[in-house]
């Protein structure tokens, strides 16, 4: 996935889509989405916003899991 090394105000690709593909199990996956959800917050908070002024993140890979129930 491609950063966005050109503007350093407005939030990295890497931040909006979680890429799930190489976790195999639930637990994996669900560390691995609650470091990138706290990098998210860390973020938002660096640059004066909260999560909820941030865009929407979106998953891109399976979900051992209900993806709705997060």
């Amino acid at each position: 996935m491609r950063r966005r090394t050109d503007d350093t105000e407005q939030l990295p690709a890497e931040l909006v889509m979680f890429d799930g593909y190489q976790y195999r199990t639930e637990t994996a996956w669900r560390a691995a989405f609650d470091e990138f959800a706290e990098r998210r917050q860390k973020w938002a908070k660096d640059h004066g916003l909260q999560e909820h002024d941030l865009p929407r993140w979106e998953i891109d890979g399976n979900c051992p899991f209900d993806p709705t129930l997060i």
